[in-house]
This record gives C-alpha cells, structure tokens and sequence, in this order.
C-alpha cells in the first residue's frame, strides 16, 4: 500500500504547476446577531493587514494569501470574535459568524469558521460538528454518521452500517434534521423505521456548522428518545460560479454553485453522485455489488432585507442484488437471493420573515417520499431450488409543515415559539410463502393503506439572570390522532460560567417519541383470516434525561469537557413472551414486525464521559474520547434488568493528525484513528456478550493549491491491523449451529477531490 500511495503522488505531482508567488483567495461571509440573527453591519473585520466593514447585510469580503489566518471581528457593541480559517485555492471561504452582545459573558477563545458556537439553548451534551474538521478523521468515508463515532457517548455498532447508537440507546431513537426539516433516514438501503444503512446520502462538501444532541435537549427539538442530528446546508456562492469534482468510497461525483441573480440576492448549489462501490467488486473484493445515485439541491433567494427563500431538495435511489443461484457451484442449505430496493424523495421550502430587528419568523413546507422492496428467496433442498418465500413493497408519504417564531423580548430574555403538522400516507404490502407446504403460491401477511396526523406545539425561554447565569425553560407538546396518544413535555437548563473559560451546566426534560409508523399496523390474523391492527393503540415510548456538564477552555485550541447523565425509560413496546423490547432494535438490519406489542417495558441508562478535544490549530488536532456506561432494560415491572444489546460498558476513542505544509503549494496530511470499546450483548436473555471491539484506521492525504484550482489525493487505510471484530453469532436453524460473522476486515479506499 505504501508503493500504492508513493506511485500516486509522483503520478501527480507532475500537475503541480510551479508557481513564482503564493496563490490567494477571498474569504466572504455575513456577521449575525446570535439569538435575533440579525445582520450586523459597521463590524470591523481584519485579516492581517487587511481590515474592512460589514455592509447594512452584515456581508464582507477580503482577499488573502492561500493559508491559515486568523479572522478578527469587532464592534464596540459586541464581543470580539476570533475566527481560525484555512484558505484554499479554487474555492472561496465562505464564512457564518455570530456576535454577542456585550452584556453576555461567553467563552473568550478562538474557534475556527465553521466552528460556530452551541446554539445558546443548548447547556448539555451538547457538541459542534464541524465538517471541515471531521473529514479528517480516519476512517469516516465522508460520512457524517461515521464521523460522529469519534465522540463520546456513541457506540460502535456495525462498520457496515453507519447506525448512530447514543448512550446505549436504539439507533431509532435518533432524528436527522437538514436546514430546519426533519428528513427521516438520510441513507441509500434504509428500510422504512430505520435511521441508518450503508451509505449515506447526505455530503460533507455542502455541510456548514451543525449541532449534534445526546441527552437534555430543549424544547424546540422533539419526537426523538436518543439525539438530535441538527444539520445545516451552506449556502451556493452568491458572486462566482465554483465547481467540484471528487470520486470515492461514495462514489463518482460532480458539484456546482454560483449566483442565480445579479448583485449576490441568490444562489444555487447543486451535487450529483453515481456509485463507484461496484469497481472493487471487479477487483477481486468480496463485496456486494451495490448501485445507487442521488442529487442535491439547494436554492437561496433574497426577497429584500427582510424576506428570504431557500429551497433543498434531496433525491436518492438505490438497489443491490445477492444472487447465491448465479454463482458457479451446487446450490445447499442457507442459500438464498435477495434484491432491495430502496428510494428517498425530498423537497421543502421555507421562508424567513424579519418584520423587526427583533423578531424572526420562519416557515416550511416539506414532502417526503419513502420507497422500500424486498425480494427474497431461499434454496428448499425438497424441491432442489430457490424459492421465494417473502415480498416486502411499502411506502410512506409525508407532508410536514411549520411555523416558527424567534423574539428577544428584552436584551437579556429571548422567547421561541412554534407549531408543527405531519401527515403521512402509508402502504404496507408484505407476502410471505410456506415453503414447507406451498412454495411460490404466495399468502398475504399484510396490506395496509391508512393515514395518521402528528401535531406538535413548543414554547421556549431563556432568561440571561446574570452576566454568568443563563436559565433556559420550555414546554414541549405532541398529540397523535391515530390513538388519541398526547405527551407534555417540560424542560429545564441553566449554565453557570465560573470563570469566562470554565462553564458547569445542569439539564432536566420529560421526551417522547412516536413509534415507527408499520409498528402500529402490524396485523394479527385470527383462524378464520380475519386482520386486527393488535398494535394501533400504542402510546408514545418516553424517557426523563438529567445531564450535568463541566467544560474547560485551556490554552491554545484545547478543551476539556465532562458528561454525566441519567436517563429513565418507560412506556416501551414489549412483547414478553418473544423478549422483545424496542430499546434492543437496531442491533439486526431490521426492525422486527411483532404485534400485540404492550406498552409495559422500562430502560435505563447511566454513564460518564470525559472529551478532551485539540481544534485543528498550528498545524494538528486531537479528540480523545472516553466513555463508561450501562444500558439496561426490563420487559415489565416484574421481570428483571438486563443489559441491552448496546450496553458494552466502555467506549475510548483517539482520533489526531497532522498537516505539513511544505511550502504555499503543497502540504502533506496524516490522521490516524484508534477505537477500542465493548461489544454488544446477544443471546435470547442478551446474556452472552460479543469479544471486545478493536480498529485502527489511517489516512494519508496530499492537497495542492494552484492558483485557479486545487485538489486533495487521500488513501485512506480501514482497520489497518485487519483485526477480525465479531459481528454476530446466531444459531442456524437450517444448518443447526451457531454461526459467527465478523465485520469489515482492512479495506483500502482511495479518494481524489479537485475545486475550481
């Protein structure tokens, strides 16, 4: 691999033009009001020896030598900000930057451009993700599911998958938002119910600043038991067209943006990817051969200081075939075919209304589209071939709308306020075959065609006591037609700064979460063939989470930070004489599909984590993660706690790097990722536990600046040691013995990105 790599770079490095001057760049951006998000204008800003205002936009603009720089900005009303950018050749900087007024107290540190702070709101478990960083990390595959799982708390489930398991509890529990939309599961192959798979459809190249929620949320958020995956799309370039290239684990892809109108009042910004996973397939590798495509768009128009209009669209197919009948030998006991295919449909619209300098009002509409199919088909020795014995062809439509209202009341309190409507409209058709009785005559197991109304409704305050003391108070409501189910849910934060680098933060709330919609209407046939929807009843699954957080800011970019949390679950779906409870979904790639379901299960998880976190500064960065916890379940009051799949006691993560900048040209980059953690428990009783996971991961990556152009060459090295990681172990019913799987063994993946 190291001839490969060597080999790749004296391919390119003839590309490189030699240059007699450092290429440079403009770096643009807008200043906001954090909380009002008010544009700024008259805010210095300086970059070396450059300096410049905002205009009455809060927009700016310099131009600068290709680098690191630090971006200073500061008005004699607001705190000074000092933002840590690196500057590339072939694309501009664009940069989103919050000030506070000086009647707050707040970290006086240095964050990077895209290292906005936590929105205020959020006092705990609490983290930043920053794209531009986390692409670092080893191992990611541009995925920000995978790169999440160097943060504390987050479980290692599947290398396979990129399942996003928090404290313990089921990846269902999780909620993706994009831009203000909740978008359901952002993954190619993702059945209905799910929030992850194999690949992702979401792409770090048109990701900004974005929060991700592990415990104690506000009430804004809501309708998730587990995180909150707040993501937000950059905007295009409003003032020159810019291109990119890229191909990869994620496939061949091609990407655009630029103005739509005149004098930076829009823009566009569109992706395209096409699957490139089928080559190594060609090359020897034992893989499935995997096809999927999607698109993204998003669109920005200004309709005067006050209106603004964004429309993101998000498009993805996917198929993959496994045709044990195609291979070329005897066909025997555990064969089988299966074909999936799955479709993702996307579009929402919002608008941004400022009527006041103080007030914010925003507004969405959103459809949603979710397709799944399932054929399979398994070899029956009786009749000596592949039969199918299951067709799974459902769909799930969605149209949610919203209205949000933001309003500083007085220069210490803001008020939030929003109402929420989900419609869905769903098919459920499943067949299943008696291959012992009837093979291919096929017999309904389900049909379903219903619909269900969702309502939500928050309020939320928060109040700055002192100029060290913030109080965040809300109430978060929810009521479901289908059932008459309704949930309040209050909540409760303060945050204390102890000194202006050394914060401790305490956060309470009830939660509830609707249940994957094909669980209510499962169907029970009684003798005579007579369907019963046993499941329809079900109420909200709920959970009271109390989290307190210590943060110190050190010297030169580090950070350290302590988690301890609680969290308590009741009204779970159970089914006690399958031991099935929902807080063990997930662990398989399905989500069971049992009726007579009770709410009667109860959880609890517990834990303490420990981050210490290097932003990438002078050159390196370090996330040095550690987690214990426990994770436990009951199936009713009667019976006793066990672990849950995901309870595997210790996570301890490192993920560093380091950049070597050869000259103003070239740089050289290596990141190394290390992750050692307990296994899951499996077992009918979860009793027995899966050997202890191990991996190490290792990036190395070449980036070259030309002066219209520049391009990144990266090798990226998973599970470098080839460590065989236990996936599962299962008992065969038609081999008759237990089965051990194992996950991903070293795989390399190359990936070649160029801007211009």
């Amino acid at each position: 691999m190291r001839t490969t790599f060597l080999g790749l770079l004296a391919l390119l490095l003839p590309l490189c033009p030699l240059m007699a001057q450092p290429p440079s760049q403009r770096v643009t951006g807008r200043i906001f009001e954090i909380g009002t998000s008010r544009p700024l204008p008259n805010v210095s800003v300086s970059l070396r020896e450059l300096q410049t205002l905002s205009d009455s936009l809060g927009r700016f603009s310099l131009q600068c030598e290709a680098g690191t720089h630090t971006l200073h900005l500061e008005h004699e009303d607001y705190n000074p900000v000092p933002l840590e950018l690196r500057l590339t050749s072939g694309k501009e900087l664009y940069v989103e930057a919050e000030m506070a007024p000086k009647i707050y107290q707040i970290e006086g540190v240095t964050v990077s451009a895209q290292h906005r702070k936590v929105g205020r709101a959020n006092f705990t478990s609490a983290t930043v993700f920053n794209p531009e960083e986390a692409t670092r990390y080893a191992g990611s595959l541009g995925d920000p599911a995978r790169m999440v799982r160097s943060y504390a708390g987050i479980v290692p489930v599947n290398d396979t998958r990129n399942d996003i398991v928090i404290r313990g509890n089921s990846p269902i529990g999780l909620q993706w938002k994009l831009d203000g939309f909740e978008i359901g599961n952002p993954n190619h192959y993702g059945s209905i119910g799910q929030t992850g798979n194999r690949v992702t459809l979401l792409n770090t190249n048109l990701l900004s600043s974005s929060t991700f929620l592990t415990g104690a949320w506000p009430a804004q958020h809501g309708n998730a038991a587990s995180g909150i995956f707040d993501l937000t799309m950059r905007d295009g370039n409003s003032q020159k067209f810019e291109f990119l290239g890229q191909t990869g684990w994620n496939g061949i892809e091609a990407g655009a943006e630029g103005p739509l109108v005149k004098r930076g009042k829009g823009s566009f910004l569109v992706d395209y990817r096409y699957s490139l996973l089928s080559l190594l397939r060609s090359l020897g590798l034992d893989l499935l051969d995997p096809h999927y495509h999607d698109l993204t768009l998003k669109g920005k128009l200004s309709l005067g200081p006050k209106h603004d209009l964004r429309l993101l669209t998000l498009l993805g197919r996917s198929s993959i075939e496994l045709l044990n009948s195609k291979r070329n030998k005897p066909l025997e006991l555990g064969d089988a075919d299966i074909k999936t295919a799955s479709a993702l449909y996307f579009v929402g619209l919002s608008e941004t209304y400022r009527p006041t300098q103080r007030a914010r009002v925003e507004t969405r509409a959103a459809y949603t589209r979710v397709d799944y199919r399932l054929d399979y088909a398994e070899y029956i020795p009786k009749y000596g071939k592949i039969t199918q014995t299951w067709r799974e062809n459902s769909y799930e439509d969605r149209l949610a709308l919203s209205a949000d209202l933001h309003l500083q009341l007085t220069p210490r309190g803001n008020l939030e306020a929003g109402l929420k409507f989900d419609r869905y409209w769903m098919r459920y058709r499943e067949h299943q075959t008696d291959e012992a009785t009837d093979p291919g005559k096929r017999a309904v197991r389900t049909n379903v065609s219903d619909h269900l109304n969702l309502y939500r409704a928050y309020t939320q305050y928060q109040h700055l006591l002192t100029s060290r003391l913030s109080l965040t108070t809300g109430l978060h409501g929810m009521y479901l037609q289908l059932n008459g189910a309704k949930s309040l849910e209050p909540r409760a934060g303060l945050k204390f700064y102890i000194t202006p680098q050394q914060s401790i933060a305490l956060a309470a709330g009830l939660y509830a979460q609707m249940l994957p919609r094909n669980i209510y209407f499962t169907e029970t046939k009684d003798p005579t063939g007579q369907a019963s929807q046993t499941n329809r009843g079900l109420d909200f699954m709920r959970s009271q989470h109390l989290n307190l957080t210590y943060k110190l800011a050190l010297s030169k970019g580090w950070e350290l930070k302590a988690d301890g949390y609680m969290q308590w679950l009741h009204g779970i779906p159970v089914r006690p004489d399958r031991n099935f409870s929902l807080l063990n979904v997930g662990a398989d790639d399905h989500i069971p599909k049992l009726d007579s379901l009770r709410n009667d299960g109860l959880g609890r998880n517990m834990g303490i984590e420990f981050t210490l976190e290097r932003r990438f500064l002078d050159s390196y960065y370090l996330l040095l993660s550690t987690t214990l916890y426990r994770s436990q379940f009951r199936l009713t009051s009667k019976h006793p706690w066990r672990s849950t799949a995901f309870d595997g006691g210790y996570i301890l993560n490192l993920s560093s790097g380091y950049e070597w900048k050869l000259s103003s040209t070239y740089a050289l980059m290596v990141d190394l990722k290390t992750s050692f953690a307990g296994n899951r428990h499996y077992g009918e009783h979860f009793t027995q536990k899966l050997p202890p996971y191990f991996r190490n991961d290792l990036k190395l990556s070449m980036r070259v600046n030309a002066p219209r152009y520049h391009y990144i060459l990266a090798v990226d090295l998973q599970n470098l040691t080839n460590h065989k990681n236990v996936d599962s172990r299962r008992y065969n019913d038609l081999l008759g013995k237990y089965v051990t799987t194992y996950q991903q063994g070293f795989l390399p993946m190359v990936t070649f990105s160029i801007y211009f």
